[in-house]
């Protein structure tokens, strides 16, 4: 197992440095069972996904986010509330996509409130678009789903029209209201604002299609995404550990 001792952050760099690169993190060993593995990319400060491991028991849940301190509190939050089903990473989940996960592995994936990236010149460092799509076909089991969730209406459209440019992505349902769909954990920007009663915009997609369908190789993919750079610290990392 790659946990820190009494934490549920996983290691993953030091996982990838010893196992290789391009050997995903064993993830049944990592919880300890072969429960169904849900992907909440983007965590933030924990409020959904805490709920969502509570009453979700008999799956494992794995948190992607960026920023160090939310990652450190949410895992003392768990540990403190005796939550044993959660694992969290703390990194860019662009580049974490294509090697900590096996292929049609992820039974689920969970992403809410992306940062949209307002500003023109910034708008390349969006999360969801068909490269990070046709990525993550590659990890969802067939017939597995995604649930996106925005308050920002351009950010919205954006995403559709990236999901309808990816074949094996099937839209299940678009959706746009005040509120929260009954049994569905909120986010902490949910709550704010639907208490400022801005409109908050859903989309539900499936992998329709077998996830090599439509897929995308490692290599096409960490250039679409400008993730060169990135790709060879992580390559020198595996290569001055081995």
């Amino acid at each position: 197992m790659f946990c820190y001792p009494e934490s549920c952050i996983v290691d993953w760099k030091k996982a990838i440095a010893n196992e290789g690169l391009l050997t995903p993190i064993d993830w049944a060993a990592e919880f300890g069972n072969s429960q169904p593995l849900v992907i909440e990319i983007g965590t933030g400060n924990g409020m959904w996904l805490q709920t969502y491991a509570r009453t979700h028991p008999d799956c494992n849940i794995i948190g992607v986010e960026w920023a160090g301190e939310y990652v450190r509190d949410v895992s003392k939050r768990c540990l403190r509330d005796g939550i044993q089903n959660v694992r969290l990473i703390c990194g860019d989940a662009r580049l974490l996509l294509p090697f900590v996960f096996g292929e049609n592995l992820l039974n689920a994936a969970h992403i809410y409130f992306p940062d949209p990236w307002f500003k023109k010149r910034h708008k390349r460092r969006r999360v969801l678009n068909k490269w990070f799509f046709r990525m993550l076909i590659r990890k969802l089991a067939p017939e597995s789903e995604i649930f996106i969730a925005t308050d920002d209406a351009d950010y919205y459209s954006y995403i559709v029209g990236e999901a309808r440019a990816v074949a094996a992505m099937e839209t299940v349902s678009t959706d746009v209201r005040h509120y929260s769909a009954d049994g569905v954990p909120q986010t902490k920007y949910e709550r704010k604002w639907r208490t400022m009663g801005r409109e908050i915009y859903y989309l539900q997609l499936k992998n329709a299609l077998n996830s090599q369908d439509d897929a995308i190789s490692t290599e096409e993919y960490v250039m679409r995404q400008g993730l060169q750079y990135a790709y060879e610290m992580l390559v020198n990392k595996c290569s001055s550990e081995a």
